[in-house]
């Protein structure tokens, strides 16, 4: 009885110990097999580089190397490149896709960190600062719209050329000498004048021309020894077409104007004068004038004119003379002067002219020279207009 209580006693001891062995064992198994397998797995996964596996050893408050890398901000805007244009691209198309890139919001420039690589591997621990990149994000500029040809824009606007109706008023002098072996055609004269003109265009380059032009207060003498003086008034009046070429679309450019005129003189004395009697010209006269542009505000006009055939006639006063019988008549004259543009409505010109009348007779003369007795034959009659003029220029 007592042997087999001791062998139940002694069972209840061995079963327990040997249970707790099987659970020691167990428990120092398991963890060993997961060490293992995670050993395993993370030699095969773990990039040898990473900063955790270089700082291994280390204490855990400088495992990580806060000089490599920078946290990245919660909200980092994002960067939307300008689209290149392709060289099949036509202007038009370029334009109005840079147009609607630059109707985006602007953005603020964006940083960017890069590390360095080549110092980070051969270091193996320390790594140097990063390198910062600033890329912004600037606004395309657009090209400005520029006209084909910007010189035909001014002159379409402030030229002249583009004036309907040119309205000129100039005073002016004359002096007016006729030279003449026959005396009641040897005579000079001198006063003020009054010049009138306008200019209707009916194109830039066609035009209706009209100018008049008058002394004030002439005199001319009126006896053999010269202590008797008369009035005497001369006009010419000229009514034509005008047509001009430009050399340019400049605001100021050269330009050539021909024209066509009836040409219409007269030399009025009072009907008492004793030795000097009215003259008539009159005839067609053609005119070709150039301006030449000295700067952008100054121009320079030289001209001449030319009257071929004109008819010319004496009228009497108290004594009714004629030079001969018929006659042959002809003008040339010179112009030149200069034109201040001060802007497309006004303008100043000045303006001197010389022009000279031939005039022929042939046969004799009805009445005889008071001067020499004689009857002339054949008289020749130079008369000639020295002419000044300052004027004004206003067009419309």
């Amino acid at each position: 009885m007592l042997v087999r209580r001791y062998f139940l006693t002694l069972g209840l001891f061995v079963v327990p110990a040997s249970s707790l062995a099987i659970s020691l064992a167990i428990a120092i198994a398991v963890p060993s097999m997961a060490k293992a397998q995670i050993e395993s797995t993370s030699e095969n996964s773990v990039n040898p580089t990473s900063v955790l596996l270089l700082n291994r050893g280390q204490s855990s408050t400088i495992a990580i190397d806060t000089g490599r890398y920078t946290v990245r901000p919660k909200a980092e805007p994002r960067v939307t490149p300008v689209k290149k244009h392709s060289i099949k691209e036509t202007p038009k198309e370029a334009s109005k896709e840079m147009t609607k890139e630059t109707s985006e919001e602007t953005r603020d420039p964006v940083t960017v960190v890069v590390p360095n690589s080549q110092d980070s591997e051969s270091s193996g621990a320390a790594i140097p600062a990063a390198q910062q990149i600033v890329v912004r994000c600037e606004e395309p500029s657009l090209p400005t719209a520029t006209p084909s040809n910007p010189s035909a824009s001014v002159a379409g606007e402030t030229a002249r050329r583009i004036n309907v109706l040119d309205l000129s008023f100039a005073p002016g002098f004359l002096y007016n000498s006729s030279e003449s072996s026959y005396a009641f055609r040897n005579y000079a004269s001198s006063a003020p004048t009054l010049h009138v003109e306008a200019n209707v265009w009916l194109s830039p380059t066609f035009s209706l021309h009209g100018a008049y032009t008058s002394t004030l207060s002439g005199h001319v003498n009126d006896s053999a020894n010269g202590s008797r003086n008369v009035s005497a008034t001369q006009e010419w009046f000229l009514a034509g077409i005008r047509t001009r070429k430009f050399f340019g679309s400049e605001k100021y450019t050269a330009a050539l104007i021909f024209g066509v005129d009836y040409y219409d003189y007269q030399f009025r004395v009072p009907a008492d004068a004793a030795t000097r009697g009215g003259l008539h010209t009159s005839g067609v006269q053609l005119m070709l004038e150039a301006e030449i542009p000295a700067n952008r505000t100054r121009s320079w006009i030289i001209g001449v004119t030319l009257a071929p055939k004109l008819k010319h006639t004496e009228s009497a006063t108290t004594v009714d003379f004629k030079s001969g019988g018929s006659v042959d008549a002809n003008a040339v004259g010179l112009v030149i002067g200069s034109r201040i543009q001060l802007e497309r409505n006004d303008s100043i010109f000045w303006r001197a002219s010389h022009t000279v009348e031939k005039d022929l007779f042939s046969g004799a003369a009805n009445v005889a020279d008071p001067h020499t007795g004689t009857t002339p034959t054949g008289v020749a009659v130079l008369n000639s207009f020295t002419m000044l003029q300052i004027g004004y220029t206003w067009g419309n």
